[in-house]
């Protein structure tokens, strides 16, 4: 199974996303990376599960290459990883595992 980039809106944002794995699987583990990150921190797992599951990483709004609109306030809406079942909607994993970075 190949490794895709896309991208998805989350909050009117754009968000560069690694998407990996069965693209009609019900599940999928999503990486959340750390601060500062991006979703290509998890490269070497996701490239692990690519055969057998399906694996979700994206850049977390304000961080990597995310759009960083001029006098937009990342902070309240992405802080407290809010943002991940916005991106487990955009996504369309029925169901997600969340893993979150050590740092």
């Amino acid at each position: 199974m190949a490794i895709a980039a896309s991208s998805i809106a989350v909050a009117g944002v754009r968000s560069p996303v690694i998407d990996s794995g069965p693209a009609d699987a019900d599940e999928a583990v999503v990486f959340v990376h750390g601060t500062p990150g991006a979703g290509h921190d998890w490269d070497g797992l996701i490239a692990q599960l690519r055969d057998f599951a399906r694996a979700v990483a994206p850049d977390m709004p304000g961080f990597g290459a995310v759009d960083k609109p001029r006098g937009f306030d990342m902070v309240p809406v992405f802080a407290d990883h809010s943002s991940v079942p916005q991106i487990c909607r955009a996504t369309r994993p029925s169901r997600s595992i969340r893993s979150r970075s050590r740092r």
